[in-house]
């Protein structure tokens, strides 16, 4: 389920990154940036991976925002309304 905010009334809004999974497991974020995926361990070995990332038991993640952030793409608010919007206009299809 996904976290509501309130804005004003009864709008409610959500960001891009809502969407997503909080963490994306470190081959997966190393691909996205271009990385190799040894030289992707080796530069969080070392601290020099491009984006925050945690270790959660044996695998390294990294938080989306962070990867979001560090490709550039902004999370940018969505408002409920949108999203329900959309939805439907696909489901006419």
């Amino acid at each position: 389920m996904l976290a509501r905010t309130w804005v004003s009334g009864c709008n409610y809004y959500y960001c891009i990154s809502d969407f997503y999974p909080k963490f994306v497991a470190l081959p997966a974020a190393a691909e996205a940036l271009g990385i190799a995926r040894t030289t992707a361990y080796r530069m969080v070995r070392s601290g020099s991976f491009p984006c925050l990332t945690t270790r959660m038991g044996s695998s390294i993640q990294v938080p989306t925002k962070a990867l979001m952030h560090s490709l550039d793409i902004a999370d940018i608010i969505v408002h409920l309304d949108d999203v329900e919007n959309g939805a439907a206009h696909v489901g006419e299809n």
